[in-house]
């Protein structure tokens, strides 16, 4: 693999597929921008930690707007569509582990195709105690951040109605795989901002995924524009859009030792326009889209 680089298409996707030039941003029938994802980023052999990752991002490119994709797209035409939007195959994998497409396999621990249903032996791993973590700052500010003073939520979206769906503390998610050998999972974005009204505010994010207290995924945002979610919140959900890519930094080879593992996932939004800003995380389990070696 040539580039690092994969598409920032809608500023993130998982280090997916990209050529040398940058993405535009494109705007819907109103003339106004839809809603941006996160910077994608490709995995590459020399892309191993999260340091690695972040020098990626701040790099810096151009944001993207995801493409509506057709609910009866071939994956042909999926395929076809990742080479201008690395975003949408990428959503389409997630919702069809979402709506049970795949075999369900599991160990106890790593579970294949589908999160555990209630019947079967889940390995009694103890939610991690997150209380001693340092949190690192966000890197909106310069030095010391101001006080939280944004409700923010993080989920994924509807498939079929593009509605902002939350996280809860302790749930299952899907460990997507992109093509070009990397993984990631997605966290999609509700800041609620008092006094707001306009139609279109321009936001800055950041997803990252701890485990043992270390920063060991991210997905980055440095512009995303979002639109009211109709419930007095603004946010990134759309009918194509699942959620900014928070990517972990090992090939689908190796995604084994996060399969089944804590990770306390935490997302950061701040408004541009007021400098005001707000966080959130909670503790989720990972379990592998793919099905579960022979």
């Amino acid at each position: 693999m040539t580039h690092r680089l994969l598409c920032i298409a809608l500023a993130t996707c998982l280090l997916v597929s990209c050529g040398s030039t940058k993405p535009s941003a494109t705007v819907d029938s109103t003339g106004s921008p839809d809603s941006v994802t996160t910077s994608e980023i490709v995995q590459s052999n020399d892309v191993t930690t999260i340091e690695d990752v972040a020098e990626v991002v701040d790099s810096g490119s151009d944001v993207q707007l995801p493409q509506d994709v057709s609910e009866d797209a071939d994956d042909a035409s999926l395929l076809d569509t990742v080479q201008h939007d690395g975003s949408a195959k990428m959503d389409a994998l997630s919702d069809a582990a979402q709506d049970g497409e795949t075999t369900f396999g599991g160990d106890g621990a790593c579970f294949h195709g589908a999160p555990p249903s209630g019947d079967v032996y889940v390995a009694d791993i103890p939610q991690p105690n997150t209380k001693p973590c340092k949190w690192s700052s966000p890197k909106f500010f310069p030095s010391d951040p101001p006080a939280v003073t944004l409700q923010v939520d993080v989920g994924t979206h509807d498939p079929k109605t593009g509605q902002f769906v939350p996280y809860v503390d302790g749930q299952w998610l899907p460990m997507v795989h992109g093509p070009q050998g990397g993984f990631h999972v997605f966290a999609a974005i509700r800041v609620t901002l008092p006094g707001q009204s306009d139609p279109i505010v321009k936001l800055q994010s950041e997803a990252i995924g701890w485990v043992d207290c270390e920063p060991v995924a991210l997905g980055q945002q440095p512009v995303i524009f979002v639109k009211p979610d109709g419930g007095g919140g603004y946010t990134t959900a759309t009918i194509s859009h699942a959620g900014t890519l928070v990517i972990f930094p090992v090939q689908s080879k190796d995604s084994w030792q996060y399969c089944g593992k804590w990770v306390e996932l935490m997302v950061r939004v701040k408004d541009i326009a007021k400098g005001t800003w707000g966080q959130t995380h909670l503790s989720v389990r990972l379990y592998d889209t793919k099905d579960a070696p022979p």
